[in-house]
């Protein structure tokens, strides 16, 4: 008996431990959606940094979430950092003394609220589910004897 339940656990580790990114960038999924917001930037001589406030809370307060930036000039912008109080996302690498149209594509939490309630127990929802049908399983299996 213990030796199924074992392998039922091993079984589950080999199973889902590769599948578990796929597994949770797919709650991911369900929990955000990227926007895309255009702000005008006016840089003055000898800078090249700018400060742009985000519409909406960047998912997980990290700027890895900043997906493109793209400029009306031919400069290379980056996100450098963000401050989840006053939504400004700090862009380098821009040319200094220019105006031009930055096209900012990142992630947010959809504002689904059943999502909102429902996404972080959905991992735990559904491994509760496996080992409940696997338990379920051994305790079917010991009744028939």
């Amino acid at each position: 008996m213990i030796g199924k339940i074992l392998l039922a656990i091993i079984c589950l580790i080999v199973l889902f431990g590769g599948a578990h990114l796929l597994i949770m960038d797919g709650i991911t999924g369900l929990r955000t959606e990227a926007v895309t917001q255009a702000e005008v930037v006016t840089t003055d001589p000898a800078v090249t940094t700018a400060d742009v406030t985000l519409d909406h809370e960047l998912w997980r307060d990290d700027i890895t979430f900043v997906t493109s930036i793209t400029s009306s000039l031919s400069e290379s912008p980056a996100a450098t950092a963000y401050d989840s109080d006053t939504l400004a996302l700090t862009i380098s690498a821009l040319a200094e003394d220019s105006t031009r149209t930055l096209t900012i594509r990142y992630t947010i939490e959809r504002e689904d609220t059943i999502m909102q309630a429902l996404g972080p127990f959905l991992v735990v929802g559904i491994f509760g589910l496996i080992f409940a049908a696997i338990g379920y399983g051994i305790w079917h299996d010991r009744k028939r004897r």
